[in-house]
């Protein structure tokens, strides 16, 4: 069974690409065990699986996913909006979504939030809880 969680942000103008790219940079430098699969894009978001290779450990893969604009970022906002009269969407047109399946690695999705929230000013969400503010 999978699980989702993100966070909405603001992408000061960056693309996914580049979202993403600072995003992976962040993890490989600060976990050596971290390394990223290959990037795939689409129209709006970019996507690549993480790897993380702790030594006498399993290989893990977690997906990350970018989104800059579209569809699917405006309607977690409209939901956040929704949600609670606190949230500000000002300016929210970033989505970060990874799916964690199986085993996982907490210090890494510890490392995502840590870079997400406060790089892209930024709200975490889970699928199962909604939106929360920090």
């Amino acid at each position: 069974m999978a699980f989702e969680y993100g966070v909405l942000g603001r992408s000061g103008g960056r693309s996914a690409l580049v979202a993403l790219d600072q995003l992976l940079n962040f993890l490989e430098a600060e976990d050596a065990d971290v390394s990223r699969g290959e990037i795939t894009l689409g129209d709006g978001w970019a996507a690549t699986d993480i790897r993380i290779r702790r030594p006498g450990e399993k290989e893990l893969e977690q997906y990350v996913q970018v989104s800059v604009g579209g569809e699917i970022p405006q309607l977690y906002v409209e939901l956040a909006a929704a949600h609670s009269s606190e949230i500000d969407v000002t300016g929210l047109d970033l989505m970060l979504n990874t799916t964690l399946s199986g085993v996982t690695d907490p210090v890494v999705n510890d490392l995502i939030q840590a870079y997400a929230l406060p790089e892209w000013n930024g709200i975490l969400w889970d699928e199962t809880s909604g939106f929360h503010l920090r």
